[in-house]
């Protein structure tokens, strides 16, 4: 084989790895099955909740029983890894609790890159906009792993008064830079809690939290 021969297949070699990288991609990035839409502090609509949910995690539909002063009886904010994508993702859940300490309500937020499944894709080999969302399509997903906090009022306002702001901001998302995880490290330490690094994949990173916070 000549010398141009072998520069030809030599190129044709990269190009066809370089293909197939964009395809491998795009194909987890799939995974991540997001609705992508913004839905802020309303409840899951009656065809979301009509889904089959993980039985542990499942609202208590029964009305809260105020404490003797008329506030509700408790808040909650849940730390999650759903299953999706190749290493899974980190959501938020948090709402009001009944007098048992059970969840009569499901606010849910995350961080995810923009432009759905193309974002995600592009975001693994350079910087990409992403943004706080609730994403309905994330109640769906398996529950790998949780942790649950109950919170004191002012720890509720502080939570609710951090999403908001981050709602605001427009963030650059990457999967390693700057991803789920570090929407959840801000929200854990809102509420006084310590989280692990974003470098901790997601399915990993519940355990993690739930171990620096004393279980």
């Amino acid at each position: 084989m000549g010398l141009s021969g072998g520069f030809i297949m030599a190129f044709r070699s990269k190009v066809a790895a370089l293909a197939a990288f964009v395809v491998m991609a795009l194909v987890a990035a799939s995974g991540y099955h997001s609705a992508w839409a913004q839905d802020a502090d309303v409840h899951p609509s009656a065809s979301t909740q009509e889904r089959p949910k993980p039985a542990a995690h499942a609202s208590n539909a029964r009305a809260s029983v105020p404490n003797a002063r008329g506030e509700p009886a408790g808040y909650y904010v849940e730390f999650r890894a759903i299953d999706g994508f190749i290493y899974g993702h980190t959501v938020i859940a948090y709402g009001r609790l009944n007098a048992r300490g059970q969840p009569i309500e499901e606010h849910y937020a995350g961080f995810e890159p923009d432009r759905g499944s193309i974002g995600a894709a592009f975001g693994h080999v350079m910087p990409v906009s992403g943004s706080i969302k609730t994403s309905r399509e994330s109640v769906n997903f398996a529950i790998v792993d949780s942790y649950r906090r109950r919170l004191s009022p002012q720890q509720y306002r502080s939570l609710l008064g951090a999403v908001a702001a981050a709602k605001k901001h427009t963030y650059v998302w990457n999967a390693v830079l700057h991803n789920c995880n570090d929407f959840m490290a801000d929200m854990a330490h809102a509420v006084g809690l310590k989280a692990p690094p974003n470098v901790v994949i997601p399915y990993a990173y519940i355990g993690v939290m739930r171990s620096l916070n004393g279980g």
